[in-house]
């Protein structure tokens, strides 16, 4: 069975590793990390690979960067939604992975919220945030030890697990917390019905369609339009896609 975990990455990498302990009764077997190009989140991220390898020699670890080195704007979060959407578009239409998990404690609010919507859109097994309780004193360990973490810019896996070996307590008491200090949230997942993304996936495509060959409830039509996904002509029954609704469109379609 194939389980795998996606998860953006911030500038607290041990949510990552919080995580995937939290969810080892589901055997997870796949993790797919996507990193900004920041240079900690960088080596955050990589120092996070060679941890798991540590610590779970048998799971495959995937880190596909995003082209940014922030997401600062509404074009950035609309291209991590789209890395976010191949990834799960890859585990579950292509390689057939049995459960996915989101892990949205890392990254921007911004790329969480779409996660968590992509989520339901495409139906994953469950949603995750996780919150340290003691935050400020896990923060300022974080950074008494950012010299080290800064190390694992090292691109070469072998020698990013052997750094890792030589100060594993160190790196553990950041990575791998006291459990009792962790809160883990299950965000609910309420799926959209196929015959809902079906309908989405024939509107949000370019130059729109007729309502004579694409009959929706004036409701329906209204909260489209509130969502800024559609823009709806009564002269002519015609619907067409904002660019918001295009792009979309495009995920749902999974051309992304």
């Amino acid at each position: 069975m194939k389980v795998a975990m996606i998860a953006p990455v911030g500038k607290s990498p041990s949510v990552i590793t919080e995580m995937v302990r939290f969810l080892e009764s589901e055997y997870l077997s796949d993790v797919i990390l996507l990193p900004t190009k920041d240079e900690f989140v960088l080596a955050g991220t990589r120092l996070v690979e060679a941890a798991l390898k540590v610590h779970y020699p048998k799971l495959r670890i995937h880190v596909h960067v995003l082209p940014k080195n922030d997401i600062a704007s509404e074009e950035d979060a609309l291209l991590a939604a789209k890395e976010i959407t191949k990834a799960i578009c890859i585990e579950k239409f292509k390689i057939g992975t049995d459960r996915i998990f989101l892990n949205v404690a890392g990254g921007r609010k911004e790329v969480t919220v779409m996660a968590a919507l992509l989520g339901s859109m495409f139906g994953v097994t469950g949603i995750y945030h996780v919150v340290n309780k003691e935050i400020g004193a896990f923060n300022d360990y974080q950074q008494q030890i950012m010299e080290d973490i800064m190390r694992f810019s090292e691109k070469d896996l072998e020698k990013r697990i052997e750094m890792y070996k030589e100060l594993r307590e160190k790196f553990d008491r950041l990575l791998f917390p006291d459990g009792a200090k962790l809160e883990f949230i299950n965000i609910p997942v309420i799926p959209y019905s196929p015959e809902d993304i079906a309908r989405l996936k024939r509107i949000l495509k370019p130059g729109g369609v007729s309502l004579v060959e694409e009959p929706m409830a004036p409701y329906l039509i209204q909260i489209y339009q509130q969502a800024n996904l559609i823009v709806y002509n009564k002269q002519t029954s015609w619907i067409h896609p904002t660019d918001m609704g295009l792009e979309i469109g495009k995920m749902l379609r999974c051309e992304v």
